[in-house]
């Protein structure tokens, strides 16, 4: 499935529903297409088994996330008391 999104809080839900491994991380990829004056470029941004982000994010995207990374760290010290 491709789904082409701006919502922070999709990409947030599908790091949580990783940290909660309900969905694995080898089943996300994210593509993210910046535009420059050169023109575009697209940037591959995996996840982990923790739900955390394989590289940086670009700047100017990911401001708001507050709510799901506390979430996100919850299911993550719940996975690591396993």
């Amino acid at each position: 499935m491709i789904v082409e999104t701006h919502s922070e809080h999709m990409i947030n839900r599908a790091r949580r529903l990783i940290a909660e491994g309900k969905l694995a991380a080898s089943d996300v990829i994210i593509h993210y297409i910046d535009r420059d004056e050169q023109g575009s470029h697209a940037q591959t941004i995996g996840l982990d088994d923790l739900g955390d982000f394989t590289a940086d994010w670009p700047d100017g995207f990911y401001d708001e996330r507050y709510h799901e990374t506390m979430k996100i760290a919850e299911a993550q010290a719940r996975k690591a008391r396993r």
